[in-house]
């Protein structure tokens, strides 16, 4: 999810176009969870969140993410508030980011398989 969509979704707007850099500075003040501005995630395994509702109930936000990612596309589609999807969506970048570094520090690459043969 974009950061223009947060925006949207967040009601962060500037006249007509969605106002990116308030949504930036939202999720950077953010940083941190806070359970009695998100009920999403009410406890914490390991200072991990743990989502609080629905069918993943009690399993850690990133073990759900890392075994079923479209569980978090499925809250931004879903009517859920603006301040769970944000949340959710503030743990999904944070979560592709640390792949993303963890691969580039290990200097992982995709490779095609034809050239493996």
């Amino acid at each position: 999810i974009s950061l223009e969509q947060i925006a949207l979704m967040m009601g962060h707007m500037s006249g007509n176009v969605p106002n990116i850099s308030m949504t930036q500075r939202y999720i950077v003040g953010k940083m941190t969870l806070d359970s009695k501005v998100f009920d999403v995630f009410g406890l914490y395994d390991k200072n991990e969140p743990v989502i609080n509702f629905g069918k993943h109930k009690g399993k850690r936000a990133r073990d759900v993410f890392k075994n079923e990612p479209n569980y978090f596309k499925w809250i931004q589609q879903s009517s859920f508030t603006l301040e769970t999807k944000a949340q959710f969506a503030r743990l999904e970048q944070d979560y592709t980011r640390e792949a993303l570094m963890s691969a580039d520090k290990f200097n992982v690459r995709p490779f095609k398989t034809e050239n493996h043969r």
